[in-house]
């Protein structure tokens, strides 16, 4: 009995441990500073319009506070568009996270408005600039 028990909790163990390393491979690394990594989701790059639209995430090394509202923070995960054309990119709503990884509680949503909320031309070499690449010229073939 006590062999039946070990071998069905060490089995448990193994499924949960394949289901949380097999969520991860979705999210591809697309930069790492001394501060932060740039992560994008591959399974959320789809055909939209004349662009491609994604979601990325931003995991800090440290807990970031907004200074607005006081509300601590270790991930953001952010909807986007790229025109690849164009170079152009724009930002949707952002969701900031307790945990890094974009887990833990959802501590604050933000939706740009004004001049964030336009479309604004991508520079090369910065972490922008390694997203659009990546959606534009290293993904698969977006779903549309």
């Amino acid at each position: 009995m006590t062999m039946h028990f070990i071998a069905r909790s060490s089995c448990l163990t193994l499924f949960f441990a394949a289901a949380v390393c097999a969520a991860e491979p979705d999210w591809k690394q697309v930069e790492e500073s001394p501060t932060s990594k740039v992560l994008i989701q591959v399974s959320s790059i789809k055909a939209s319009g004349a662009g491609k639209a994604f979601t990325y995430r931003v995991d800090f090394n440290e807990t970031q506070k907004n200074t607005k509202n006081g509300k601590e923070y270790r991930s953001v995960v952010v909807k986007a568009l790229v025109v690849c054309s164009t170079r152009q990119m724009k930002r949707g709503e952002v969701n900031a996270f307790a945990e890094a990884g974009g887990t833990g509680a959802m501590v604050d949503t933000y939706l740009p408005a004004g001049d964030e909320a336009r479309p604004f031309g991508v520079p090369p070499g910065n972490s922008d600039d390694k997203l659009l690449k990546f959606v534009c010229f290293l993904s698969p073939p977006a779903a549309k």
